[in-house]
């Protein structure tokens, strides 16, 4: 999706945007004691906010070390463990050099940005060597251990400790801190934001750190001199880790009361209903419904905020500003101020009228107003020509009247017609309407029945994209991009019935492949269960 281009992020944007909202070494930090800064009141990072938080746990870190540290020779172990490290590195962004190295080498780096969102294989990695840990301790592997060896582990676990004292003591002195981040804290207002939190959240929270860790520590120095079981040990770390989940997951998770985000005004019920049966999209002018607000209320929109959209429907409605959309309805007067049209609500605009916008929303103080809009297309509409033109004309042509929307949909390559469809691409403007009767309408798969008077085009009012499968009475046709961002279809004269289909244009040849992988593991499994049956015997 993002490979082909078809996205708005599929662009190249250069070095500084892929590194952005990457891990930063006070982040880094946060692994350790997550309320080092990942807090989302109290935030004092280099990123601009921080939503989220790359923290693993507090103890399968420590184990995940010690699960290396036991069995140094282990392929798994060390590869897991390299996962994690370099994880680490990629996700610190422009701080290290992995990051850079991917950038110049490895496909798709360049189109992605937020290199942090890897740290669920650090997550992954942290957790599966931790697992292996405690299967050792369950194992009782420790007590395969040569005399030395354990005197060893002994002695390494006090060392441990007296590090990890070491380590807290240190990082209580507020000072030393603001001095190892002199540079980010020069930011403005940054300062003030890391002594509120030093003192309220990381300060308590390192030494809840310290406890757990030496809780962990002692509790395997008792397990491998014998004095204390391996399932004490297990289950005594279970519980430590559900209480730090617990703690860290509260910063996140909170309930609050739903009704002020889905509460639906009146004025909504009618096109709700309406909706059921025939579906239309609605334009939320500025103020009129939260932003994204229409689905909610099982409406469909054509604005608001989408980060990952179609390049060429972004273009279409005018960037996220709906400049497009906006064109006819907004004025100046004579002190340069905007002001609403509100006598062209009802006319809308070519970009309205083509993007099936049959209500526009507006706010007039408490009240929302929902205003038909008589020009607008149906979702499925007919139209008898067509013109070819460069994608980059289509906007200005629909803007200045350049081509007549309503005679011919303009498409980006030349069709092959027969040579009725030829003739009609001199046709004058039609009345568009198509007795459309909808017999299932959902997201995944949508069939309608048209009555179309004449050979031309059928025009759909859904965003382009090849993955969908468009069947003209149960066969698959060929459709095109018409009118920069929408669909259109070649279609012959009278009654037919419309089946539109979305696919993934790459999980369909992978699916085959997962399918396979499974029929091979069950014949694995069933062969090592037949083995193990005869040894048995």
């Amino acid at each position: 999706y993002v490979r082909d281009g078809f996205s708005v992020r599929g662009a190249d944007r250069g070095f500084e945007y892929a590194a952005s909202w990457s891990l930063h070494w006070p982040e880094f930090l946060s692994l350790w004691v997550p309320d080092f800064v990942n807090t989302l009141d109290h935030y004092w990072g280099q990123n601009p906010f921080k939503l989220n938080s790359e923290y693993a746990g507090m103890l399968p870190v420590l184990l995940a070390a010690m699960a290396i540290t036991l069995k140094p020779k282990s392929p798994w172990r060390i590869f897991w463990g390299s996962v994690a490290v370099c994880t680490v590195l990629f996700a610190l962004g422009a701080h290290t050099p992995v990051f850079r190295i991917a950038y110049a080498i490895i496909p798709g780096v360049k189109k992605f940005r937020a290199a942090s969102m890897i740290m669920f294989w650090f997550s992954f990695s942290t957790i599966l060597l931790s697992a292996l840990f405690l299967k050792d301790v369950a194992s009782g592997f420790f007590r395969t251990l040569t005399e030395e060896r354990r005197k060893q582990w002994l002695k390494g676990l006090l060392i441990a400790g007296g590090i990890c004292i070491g380590l807290t003591l240190l990082f209580s002195v507020q000072g030393f801190v603001k001095e190892v981040f002199a540079g980010v804290l020069a930011e403005q207002g940054k300062e003030r934001i890391f002594e509120l939190n030093f003192s309220r959240s990381f300060l308590p929270f390192l030494w809840v750190w310290l406890i757990f860790t030496l809780a962990v520590l002692a509790l395997l120095r008792l397990a491998i001199a014998g004095k204390v079981s391996a399932a004490v040990f297990t289950v005594a770390v279970l519980l430590l880790g559900i209480i730090d989940i617990v703690r860290v997951d509260f910063h996140f998770i909170k309930l609050i009361n739903p009704k002020p985000y889905f509460y639906r005004d009146p004025a909504l019920a009618p096109l709700v209903d309406e909706m059921r049966i025939d579906p239309f999209r609605c334009f939320s002018l500025p103020g009129a419904l939260p932003q994204n607000g229409e689905g909610i209320h099982g409406l469909e929109g054509i604005g608001g905020f989408h980060d990952n959209e179609l390049h060429w429907y972004r273009e279409f409605r005018g960037d996220q500003q709906d400049r497009n959309f906006l064109s006819s309805l907004i004025g100046m007067n004579g002190e340069g101020q905007p002001y609403l049209r509100a006598e062209r609500l009802t006319e809308g605009n070519p970009f309205l009228n083509l993007a099936n916008a049959r209500y526009l929303l507006v706010r007039n103080g408490n009240k929302l107003l929902t205003i038909r809009n008589r020009n607008a297309l149906d979702r499925l509409s007919f139209v008898p020509g067509y013109e070819v033109m460069d994608s980059s004309r289509i906007v200005e042509s629909l803007s200045s009247g350049a081509i007549d929307y309503r005679a011919k949909v303009a498409l980006t390559i030349r069709p092959n017609l027969p040579e009725s469809f030829a003739r009609s691409s001199d046709a004058t403007r039609s009345s568009n309407a198509l007795p459309a009767e909808w017999q299932r309408y959902t997201p995944n798969y949508r069939k309608a029945t048209v009555n179309v008077p004449s050979p031309g085009f059928l025009r759909i009012s859904e965003v382009y994209y090849p993955g969908w499968e468009i069947r003209l009475d149960g066969k698959r046709t060929t459709y095109y991009r018409a009118d920069l961002a929408w669909m259109a279809l070649p279609i012959p004269a009278g009654k037919h019935t419309i089946e539109m289909v979305p696919h993934s244009n790459y999980l369909r040849y992978f699916t085959p492949l997962t399918f396979g992988v499974f029929g091979c593991l069950l014949l694995y499994w069933l062969f090592i269960g037949v083995i193990g049956v005869k040894k048995r015997k």
